[in-house]
């Protein structure tokens, strides 16, 4: 059994220990019953040794690389995150963001994070060619979809987990500081790994004409590596 999340931790172990499954944890422990865990998969390699820790670059997600490229269309996808890993928005940052992006064809893509009047904004001010996926109302498979079909994709600095998904697809991401951060966590350490092996690059708001490209060989051919790496190291563990 594999979870992650806290909510998850809890009622994964009990259903774990019900059935006798192993049971494997992604992410950093927050919980004693975590030693008690078959396994830990985090990008932390200073983790306590109570913990059997398998430490990795790119946490797995509910993607996978793409097999095959498809000609995009030539537009951009931003997914945009809200205040939090050290980042802590203002108004006038959500109203700069709109305004940057206000000419270029793009499709947006909030998260549970967006402030509510920040995409309320981003609809009233938007440009000819913009489009919008609210991501409670749109499925997993229409999600994918857009990922692969649009030629360049941004993600705001403070969602590693987002950032992350276009990587373990095999796309390339602009990363994009609308301000920050205030504090630094362990989020920049990862993003800053990403960034020295060049499966990133992070722009802030007037920089968006130095963004690349989704289609990088080094970016897929980096996840499929560790992909199976992780796998086999998984699969030894338990």
């Amino acid at each position: 059994m594999i979870c992650s999340g806290s909510r998850t931790a809890i009622p994964a172990y009990l259903l774990a220990k019900l059935s006798n499954a192993k049971i494997i944890y992604i992410g950093t422990p927050k919980y004693r019953i975590m030693k008690k865990f078959d396994g830990i998969v985090s990008t932390k390699t200073d983790l306590s040794s109570v913990y059997k820790v398998i430490t990795t670059e790119l946490p797995p997600t509910k993607f996978k690389p793409f097999e095959e490229k498809v000609e995009p269309i030539k537009q951009s996808l931003v997914l945009i995150g809200g205040d939090g890993s050290g980042y802590d928005y203002g108004e006038s940052d959500w109203y700069r963001l709109s305004f940057e992006f206000k000419n270029i064809n793009t499709t947006f893509v909030n998260s549970r994070r967006t402030p509510k009047f920040a995409w309320k904004n981003l609809k009233e001010n938007s440009g000819p060619n913009h489009n919008f996926l609210d991501l409670e109302d749109t499925p997993f498979e229409r999600l994918q979809e857009a990922i692969d079909s649009h030629s360049h994709i941004f993600v705001t600095a403070d969602s590693t987990s987002m950032i992350v998904e276009i990587l373990t697809r095999g796309y390339f991401v602009n990363v994009v500081e609308l301000r920050g951060p205030i504090k630094r966590e362990h989020h920049h350490d990862v993003i800053e790994s990403f960034k020295k092996r060049g499966l990133l690059r992070i722009l802030k708001l007037n920089q968006l004409q130095l963004s690349d490209q989704k289609y990088q060989d080094e970016v897929r051919n980096f996840v499929v590596k560790e992909s199976e790496s992780l796998k086999a190291r998984i699969i030894e563990l338990i």
